[in-house]
C-alpha cells in the first residue's frame, strides 16, 4: 500500500556491449527465420498512403519494421507509411531490440544495412 514516493528512478541501463550482443541476436533470429528483406530504397513515385498500401498488399507483407539510413534519406516513405498501424519506419541509429522483434518482417535499406554494419562492427 505504501509505493515509491520520491522522484526516485528505479530504471537500469544495460552496459552498451549487452545492447549490442541483444541487437545482434535480434537481427540473426531474423535472418535464421528468413525474415529480413533488403531493398534498395522505400521511395515510390507517389507520397500518398494508398500506394504504400497497395505495394505492401502485394508484397504480402502484413506487419513489418523498416529501417533506413539517416532520418532524411526517405521523406515519402515516412510520409506514406506513417498513417498505416502495421508498419514502422525507423532510421539506423533507432533501431532495438524490442521494436525488430515485435514485428513480423525486418525489411532493411542498402543504407540502413550499412550503417547497422558500422554501428555493430568491432568489439
Amino acid at each position: 500500500t505504501h509505493g515509491p514516493l520520491g522522484g526516485r528512478d528505479w530504471s537500469h541501463n544495460l552496459p552498451k556491449k549487452v545492447r549490442k550482443l541483444g541487437l545482434k541476436a535480434a537481427l540473426s533470429t531474423k535472418l535464421r527465420e528468413n525474415r529480413l528483406v533488403v531493398v534498395d530504397t522505400l521511395q515510390l513515385e507517389s507520397y500518398k498512403t494508398g500506394n504504400y498500401v497497395s505495394a505492401l498488399h502485394e508484397l504480402g507483407w502484413k506487419s513489418a519494421l523498416c529501417i533506413e539510413g539517416d532520418e532524411e534519406d526517405n521523406m515519402n516513405a515516412k510520409t506514406g507509411l506513417n498513417n498505416v498501424h502495421y508498419v514502422d519506419i525507423l532510421p539506423s541509429r533507432g533501431a532495438n531490440v524490442y521494436n525488430i522483434l515485435k514485428r513480423e518482417l525486418l525489411v532493411l535499406t542498402t543504407a540502413g544495412l550499412k550503417d547497422l554494419e558500422e554501428r555493430l562492427a568491432g568489439p
